[in-house]
Parts: structure tokens; sequence; C-alpha cells
């Protein structure tokens, strides 16, 4: 089980508000790449990788974005 400094409450893990909370910028830029690296995305970009158009079905997409130099 993961640690979170934000509790869950008894209901469904439903996350508790923290209206006002401050996140560190390193803790978020780190989250931020761990969550567009799960989703298979570009890292540096936040853009979706051409691999992974294509394993989505979407080899017209990511080929269309190529030729536009949106995705290497």
């Amino acid at each position: 089980m993961r640690h979170s400094k934000y509790k869950s409450s008894e209901k469904d893990g439903e996350a508790i508000s923290r209206k006002g909370a401050v996140v560190d910028r390193e803790e978020f830029e780190k989250m931020k790449d761990e969550y567009y690296q799960i989703r298979g995305w570009d890292v540096a970009t936040g853009l979706q990788t051409r691999a992974k158009l294509e394993e989505l079905g979407l080899p017209d997409v990511a080929r269309e974005l190529h030729q536009r130099g949106f995705i290497a």
C-alpha cells in the first residue's frame, strides 16, 4: 500500500478535500513524471508518444502528429 499525506475517508476511498494545501514543487514534478511514464507519454513534454498512439490502434494519428512535428 502506498503511503500518502492525504488520507481517504471511510466511504469508498473518497479523497478528503485539502483545499488550500500546498504541494512541494519537486514532489509535484516527480508525481507528474510518474503519471506520464505510467501512461506511456513523453515525460519531457507530457505528450503521448508515437509508440503509445500505435499501441492504442491510432497509427494514422501518430503519423499525422509526427509529420506536423508534435511527436518524435
